[in-house]
């Protein structure tokens, strides 16, 4: 249970730094984006879900060329998984929607 608040509390911590200090995150995006994307393989779906909502976060102040690398990624994931794992794709993308995509592929 700790270990599950503790992801949730990082990934909230991080959609709080995004709308706090949006001028100072995007040499430290890719790094934060990848780390993210790492926790949508987690198990549990709430920690999967939060992870999906810093990463549509993320992507505001983000490069382009590191939206563009998620993005692929998630397409890559999408069309490799089939059945259960192919819905945590759909989610982060909806997450970056939700957010603001500012490129879209």
């Amino acid at each position: 249970m700790v270990h599950v608040l503790f992801q949730a509390g990082v990934a909230n911590f991080i959609i709080s730094l995004t709308h706090q200090c949006p001028r100072d995150l995007p040499p430290h995006a890719s790094k934060l984006l990848s780390a993210m994307l790492s926790g949508l393989h987690d198990r549990n779906t709430t920690v999967k879900k939060t992870y999906a909502s810093a990463i549509g976060h993320l992507v505001k102040v983000a490069k382009d060329s590191s939206v563009e690398k998620l993005i692929h990624r998630l397409k890559e994931w999408y069309f490799e998984k089939e059945g259960k794992g192919n819905c945590v794709p759909k989610i982060a993308f909806m997450k970056c929607s939700y957010a603001g995509f500012k490129v879209m592929v």
